[in-house]
């Protein structure tokens, strides 16, 4: 399974990250989003079944402050199981 993550200075400037994993059929999207309803900031992983998906299959909100602990808890996870 080919895996790559598509980020260039553009995207990245406006708080995105595309992950393709397989052969293209599957997307993750990390986006910085702002709640207009509690006026707070996160971080949202959405996954995607095509790059052109207007509406995200599942999504997953995470404080941003946890954003950088997520991302270490799942490398260690990987790292402890082979991944």
């Amino acid at each position: 399974m080919s895996q790559q993550i598509i980020t260039d200075e553009e995207t990245m400037v406006d708080g995105y990250c595309e992950i393709e994993l397989g052969a293209g059929s599957w997307f993750y999207n990390i986006v910085f989003a702002t709640s207009d309803k509690y006026d707070t900031e996160f971080v949202q992983i959405q996954h995607l079944r095509s790059r052109n998906a207007e509406i995200p299959m599942k999504r997953f909100n995470v404080n941003k402050n946890n954003v950088r602990i997520l991302g270490q808890g799942l490398i260690a996870f990987a790292d402890a199981n082979g991944l």
